[in-house]
């Protein structure tokens, strides 16, 4: 008996993912040339890693049905891991060193009842996105710093439009950032100040005697 299963629908692929711990799914093509290179290379494995009820590997051609088209299968081949009907890992195209990596992780999974961890990511329910909500959730957008950016850069252009010296009346514009931030500079109490000049000395009042005697 082949160690290899071929599916032909999503009745006895569901069977499968049911009854089976880890399954191990090739989708190919008939027409596809990388496909039937490695294909010899998937029976290999298969013969060494099955085991009833706890390791399948089997075969899904993707232009009959549409199990390929479920899991996003955009190229051929496509091998697909999955554990307790999770896809755990992906390899795409005829590499045979690592569809034979993956298949040693998938093992660990029966030998020792390990986790899906050992694979590095979380794995993908069918249906589900590469990105985990946690992460999306953790970007914060600043409405009021987007609104004022935009308010600086259409006052600027109208300032620089209706001006004949465009260049200089963005500079000088009150919406120039750079123009803002040195309005808030503080004052240098320890700069240099200008020397005081002495104040002048009053006009004093001569007498007739000070006079001849100049």
């Amino acid at each position: 008996m082949p160690a290899t299963q071929h599916i032909d629908d999503k009745v006895e692929w569901d069977m499968v993912l049911e009854k089976t711990q880890v399954v191990v799914a090739d989708f190919y093509a008939d027409w596809c040339g990388p496909c039937k290179m490695i294909g010899p290379h998937f029976e290999r494995l298969a013969d060494e890693y099955a085991k009833p009820k706890k390791m399948a590997f089997v075969k899904v051609n993707t232009e009959k049905g549409s199990i390929g088209q479920m899991y996003g299968v955009r190229s051929l081949p496509t091998f697909k891991v999955l554990h307790k009907g999770v896809v755990v890992e992906t390899v795409t195209g005829a590499n045979p060193a690592a569809l034979a990596g993956a298949i040693v992780k998938a093992s660990k999974l029966v030998q020792g009842g390990g986790s899906a961890e050992v694979f590095g990511n979380r794995g993908q329910t069918l249906g589900g996105s590469g990105a985990s909500g946690s992460s999306l959730g953790n970007i914060r957008f600043d409405p009021i710093s987007i609104v004022n950016h935009v308010i600086t850069i259409i006052g600027l252009y109208l300032v620089s439009f209706f001006s004949s010296d465009a260049y200089r009346s963005a500079k000088n514009s009150s919406f120039n950032v750079e123009n803002k931030k040195s309005a808030t500079r503080p004052v240098n109490q320890n700069a240099a100040r200008p020397a005081a000049t002495a104040p002048p000395k009053p006009k004093t009042f001569k007498t007739l005697a000070d006079l001849s005697s100049e």
